[in-house]
């Protein structure tokens, strides 16, 4: 592919977010190759880079994350019009092969106050029709329809693109890693958690509490000091409320430590992990693990991230701690699960409770079966890996297609 430069503007960027806007995390640029990358138009060097592209003839990208610029407890018309991107939006104005790359690629849906400063652009700036791309994980179109109609203005002219992020990201951060095989199993399951709110998170400590099956696992769950008695009590099942105060005892040391500088470099204070990298040699010392998704609850919609995914990549098989039909919606990408073996009528239990507890009975129920069988559970597990690394890489082809195709 042709070289291509990406613009960042930080120097626009003067909110909290603007300190993790260097990175590449969340950018659908970085599975692009031949990509220069400058971080603001302020100094001289990044000017004359950015004057031998137009030059050239070359693609150019001003790319952003809406989610940077917009703060989204604000949906103010303040920010409607983008006074900061005026000078940024004049390059693309003034040069035909610039274009405006907007990414939404963390969240599963979009928000009203991130597409709304799109639509005020593209009535401002109509040079910039077909030359505003929105990147998103899901298809859009019916939410923009919605947005047009509501605030009366023409979506017509913002080309909208959806990719399995969640999937991408774990492969491109985990292609290069080889998964080793052991034999010595440690524990029976893996469960590494951050955010106590998340219902399935809170409630699954409990129920771990309830059945003493911590000793039957890793188990992590960052601890959150406000969660008195009182509070916590809003978010935990009636069955379950009992067990909060001798879990709350346990509580801290709930914490699973490694000593391997790349993982502590990305743990928070409590010990507990977020993305990657992430402690594989965990994986291969437990049978299976429990994935308690972002979306739980029967009325939010399925939500699979890398919770999920870098559980597949390790050919880990798991239980999966989220909506109604999250097995069912896997499935639909080639993805295989792991009945019989494992009990999956949870997956279609639209009581959040006994959706949960029923996931969970397989940890006692059918510990026998996880253990005796684990070498099907793993030939399954092999086959989800191969098309993580299949759908990821037609992902990545039909990005560079969709640039390369830009005019």
């Amino acid at each position: 592919m042709e070289e291509v430069l990406v613009i960042r503007c930080l120097d626009i960027l003067n909110n909290i977010f603007a300190f993790n806007h260097l990175d590449n995390c969340n950018r659908i640029s970085r599975f692009l190759e031949n990509v220069v990358y400058i971080n603001n138009l302020t100094e001289t060097k990044n000017l004359i880079i950015l004057n031998e592209f137009i030059n050239k003839n070359k693609k150019i990208f001003i790319e952003i994350d809406p989610a940077y610029l917009f703060n989204s407890a604000i949906s103010n018309k303040i920010f409607v019009d983008l006074p900061k991107l005026d000078k940024h939006l004049k390059i693309l104005i003034n040069n035909k092969n610039s274009f405006l790359l907007m990414n939404f690629m963390r969240e599963q849906l979009p928000h009203d106050e991130y597409i709304i400063p799109l639509l005020y652009t593209l009535q401002k700036y109509p040079e910039l029709k077909n030359r505003i791309l929105y990147i998103t994980n899901l298809d859009i179109n019916d939410e923009l329809t919605r947005v047009s109609n509501l605030i009366g203005l023409s979506a017509d002219g913002l080309i909208c693109y959806n990719f399995n992020y969640f999937e991408l990201d774990c492969y491109f951060n985990n292609i290069e890693n080889n998964v080793t095989r052991s034999s010595n199993k440690e524990k029976l399951f893996l469960s590494l958690n951050t955010k106590p709110e998340k219902p399935n998170r809170l409630n699954m400590a409990l129920y771990l509490n309830k059945y003493n099956l911590f000793n039957e696992g890793y188990f992590s769950l960052r601890k959150s000091y406000k969660y008195d008695a009182s509070e916590a009590k809003q978010s935990i099942f009636d069955d379950l409320v009992d067990q909060f105060y001798s879990f709350s005892k346990k509580w801290d040391n709930l914490v699973i430590r490694q000593d391997l500088d790349e993982i502590n470099n990305h743990i928070d204070r409590k010990g507990t992990w977020s993305g990657y990298p992430y402690p594989i040699e965990l994986y291969n010392k437990s049978y299976i693990s429990i994935i308690a998704e972002t979306h739980f609850k029967f009325n939010r919609s399925v939500f699979l991230t890398e919770k999920t995914y870098r559980t597949i990549f390790y050919e880990h098989p798991f239980i999966m701690l989220g909506p109604p039909n999250s097995l069912t919606a896997l499935r639909s990408l080639g993805y295989i699960t792991f009945a019989p073996i494992i009990n999956e009528e949870y997956d279609v239990e639209e009581s959040d409770y006994k959706r949960l507890c029923s996931g969970l009975e397989n940890l006692i129920n059918n510990k026998k079966q996880i253990i005796e069988r684990y070498n099907e559970l793993l030939d399954i597990s092999k086959h989800n890996k191969n098309i993580l690394i299949k759908n990821s890489q037609k992902s990545i082809s039909s990005i560079k297609n969709i640039f390369k195709g830009l005019r």
